[in-house]
């Protein structure tokens, strides 16, 4: 054959390539190995007591007041169903409830304290798999740089002592 050593001819008239012997040359990685990123508390516990991965949920769910499947999140979805379906809310006096209180205002409120409880211990989780530990009245994480993080050390801090006053904050001003 005329191209060499590196092409051969095999019976049927076809070829074949073949590697040449001692000419491989193994080049390193551009960029070094991913360093593995840190366990959360949830996956540290979950290793410790031997529970497995959780399993991926499905979007669509079985939403028993309309019989269809909703989606789990998002438009449509089966929470906003039921918010829609909840439009009268009883008031029970025995039960403390505050007959001129809004309660769908008071809804509201207990969801953005438990999304802010939430944001906690996210950052939280961030801190400790850097390995710190979270100290009072900081926010953000190492990845946050210093240029906004005054500001939301002072709403956080506000936002703290607010809930930690006797009148969770009702008469403080609010202008941060």
């Amino acid at each position: 054959s005329s191209h060499g050593p590196v092409f051969a001819t095999l019976p049927e008239a076809s070829q074949l390539a073949r590697q040449p012997e001692g000419l491989v040359v193994r080049l390193p990685r551009e960029k070094p190995l991913p360093k593995p990123k840190p366990m959360t508390r949830w996956e540290k516990f979950a290793k410790e007591k031997g529970l497995d991965a959780k399993k991926k949920r499905s979007r669509m769910v079985w939403d028993e007041t309309s019989k269809d499947w909703v989606p789990r999140w998002g438009h449509n979805s089966i929470k906003h169903n039921q918010e829609k379906m909840n439009w009268l809310v009883e008031v029970n006096e025995d039960r403390g409830d505050n007959p001129y209180e809004d309660p769908f205002a008071k809804q509201k409120a207990i969801e953005k304290l438990s999304q802010a409880k939430q944001k906690v211990r996210e950052m939280r989780n961030q801190l400790e798999g850097v390995g710190k530990k979270m100290p009072a009245g900081i926010s953000g994480g190492p990845e946050l740089g210093s240029i906004k993080r005054g500001t939301i050390n002072l709403r956080e801090s506000l936002a703290r002592a607010q809930k930690s006053s006797a009148s969770s904050g009702k008469f403080d001003s609010d202008t941060l």
